[in-house]
């Protein structure tokens, strides 16, 4: 079991245990339309809601994703 201990803007020192194998064990009922990978990639929050915890999340979810290299503003998109 692989511990993740997250620090970013929004909180420090909060951590957790990775129980379940990425993308299984989901409860029956949820069935998303998209991935991770693809919401990334088509530039879900702006690009920035997820750019100061990229280690948190599988390196993989990056490959071609949009993210802002500015703070998040909406005039911006």
């Amino acid at each position: 079991m692989r511990i993740v201990e997250v620090n970013d803007k929004m909180q420090t020192g909060y951590r957790y245990a990775l129980s379940a194998t990425t993308g299984q064990d989901f409860h029956p009922e949820f069935k998303p339309d998209l991935s991770p990978m693809q919401m990334l990639r088509l530039g879900v929050f702006g690009g920035k809601y997820i750019t100061d915890s990229t280690s948190e999340f599988p390196k993989a979810w990056f490959i071609g994703a949009k993210l802002s290299p500015i703070l998040f503003s909406p005039e911006h998109y």
